[in-house]
């Protein structure tokens, strides 16, 4: 799960410069308007403690499977829950110097039309709040993924895929992602 999630924000954050140079080039950058930064009442760039705390507060529990201390696995007990108006099985957060910068909200049903379906409900939403973006495929096991992004570097992605799950099975995801750019010091390193 860890690799997934660490793969997505890899290939977001790919998929976005790799088509920044094209865009450039072609046409001026659309940018979207307060793309949101606060979940479940905690707000990028949160403490590890306070996600948790607030995550918590809804019924989301941390999943220890994970044992990187800059991941966290939150679950509910009881199955999916709801955010957005939506059902997901799990959310990741993820820290850059001990600070919530990513977020990642994951479905992950049987069938290929199932995701599609839900993929295709949640782009539907997103479009209704923000000028989402259609980003190239670049490889066969992606079937559509759409972002948004803001001047002050923030990031709203959906996608659909099929994947490897933890357990060795292939597995149809949907995933919804934000980000806070600013606060992803994992690239400063160089």
């Amino acid at each position: 799960l860890l690799t997934l999630s660490l793969f997505t924000l890899s290939f977001v954050n790919a998929q976005e410069e790799k088509t920044q140079g094209k865009k450039d080039s072609e046409k001026e950058i659309v940018y979207s308007e307060n793309i949101q930064d606060t979940f479940f009442g905690v707000k990028f760039g949160a403490s590890r403690e306070e996600v948790i705390k607030a995550f918590e507060k809804e019924g989301l529990y941390l999943d220890n499977r994970i044992l990187d201390k800059d991941v966290l696995l939150f679950r509910r007990s009881g199955g999916d829950f709801l955010f957005g108006g939506f059902n997901w099985d799990y959310v990741y957060c993820v820290l850059s110097n001990g600070k919530f910068y990513f977020i990642q909200f994951q479905y992950t049903p049987e069938y290929k039309e199932t995701a599609l379906s839900q993929f295709e409900s949640v782009l539907s939403a997103l479009s209704s709040r923000y000028k989402m973006n259609e980003k190239p495929i670049t490889d066969t096991n992606t079937y559509k993924c759409y972002t948004a992004k803001s001047k002050d570097r923030k990031v709203v992605a959906v996608d659909c895929k099929k994947e490897e799950s933890s357990g060795g099975e292939m597995r149809y995801y949907v995933n919804l992602v934000y980000i806070d750019k600013t606060l992803d010091k994992s690239n400063d390193e160089l």
